[in-house]
């Protein structure tokens, strides 16, 4: 199997024209939501593998994301390194509803579901604040 160089779960990636870099824009540790459930509109997964000797060119491949556990989303692809050493996985997973708070696990996996690789976000509440406001008193001012 590959060896997965690089998983990583953003609001965006961008693949330059005549470089063909990527770039990811936005990357997420954590999130927090004040309520759920809320969507993600613009979600995205980077991901980079390297071949290994004797690995084939095409490999059937997929992304799961998973709260706590349960499936979220399930994305099936495939790998074609069309005779390279390297390749790149970009995949739009936008709209992604999140129902509760919790660990949000990207998972690059084969049809057997087997481990590639995976990439964790925390998906936590606000920190609630121990202080009221406060307005300093100035006093009267006079004229």
């Amino acid at each position: 199997m590959p060896d997965v160089r690089l998983l990583v779960a953003c609001r965006q990636v961008i693949v330059d024209t005549f470089s063909n870099a990527a770039s990811a824009v936005g990357i997420l540790d954590s999130l927090t939501l004040a309520s759920v459930p809320t969507v993600l509109p613009s979600l995205m997964v980077l991901a980079v593998l390297e071949k290994r000797d004797g690995d084939e060119e095409t490999l059937p491949a997929n992304i799961k994301v998973r709260l706590d556990g349960a499936i979220l989303q399930s994305s099936t692809g495939s790998v074609n390194f069309a005779g390279q050493r390297m390749a790149r996985i970009v995949a739009n997973l936008g709209n992604l509803v999140l129902p509760a708070h919790g660990e949000l696990r990207f998972s690059l996996e084969t049809p057997r579901e087997e481990s590639l690789g995976e990439y964790v976000v925390a998906i936590e509440p606000p920190v609630p604040n121990l202080f009221e406001p406060h307005s300093e008193n100035k006093g009267a001012t006079s004229n």
